[in-house]
């Protein structure tokens, strides 16, 4: 079975995904940067509101990014390799053996083409016949053997 290909389509939203995620990470990361004060403690609601206006301004977004120290930086680089970990999941844990329509395993014995599926009742029924015509013929053959010696034949009560 052939690999379907992605289509450009397909691979251009991924990356526009992609593109977004890591900016709204490096986002986050200058809106710390600039939320920390100097003993550094993150005050959270000055970190909402700076969130706020850094989404807006690539340029804060820009200049955050490029200072490896940064938090900007950082944050992007985590969520680049958790992305880049994520897909290489994704592309190699893909069924390759999978067959479509197919059923699989033991599961074929109960399709319906025109068989007949057996209960463990049925089962045991005709078993227990199979068992009970054994044992009469046992029966028959010893009582032969008995009378061609000339042993009487004495019922045992039940």
């Amino acid at each position: 079975m052939k690999k379907k290909k992605p289509d450009m389509l397909t691979i251009l939203l991924y990356a526009i995904i992609i593109f977004a995620v890591l900016y709204v990470s490096a986002g986050l990361g200058a809106a710390m940067d600039l939320s920390v004060d100097d003993d550094g403690v993150l005050d959270f609601n000055v970190l909402m509101t700076q969130f706020e206006t850094v989404l807006t301004s690539t340029d804060t977004v820009g200049a955050h990014f490029t200072d490896f120290s940064s938090y900007s930086f950082k944050i992007t680089l985590m969520v680049g390799f958790a992305l880049g970990i994520y897909a290489l999941m994704k592309y190699t844990s893909r069924k390759r053996l999978h067959r479509k329509g197919v059923e699989h395993g033991s599961a074929r014995r109960g399709a319906g083409k025109g068989r007949k599926i057996s209960c463990r009742q049925d089962v045991g029924k005709e078993q227990a016949k199979a068992r009970q015509g054994r044992r009469a013929t046992k029966l028959a053959d010893g009582d032969k053997a008995r009378k061609e010696k000339g042993e009487e034949l004495t019922e045992i009560p039940i």
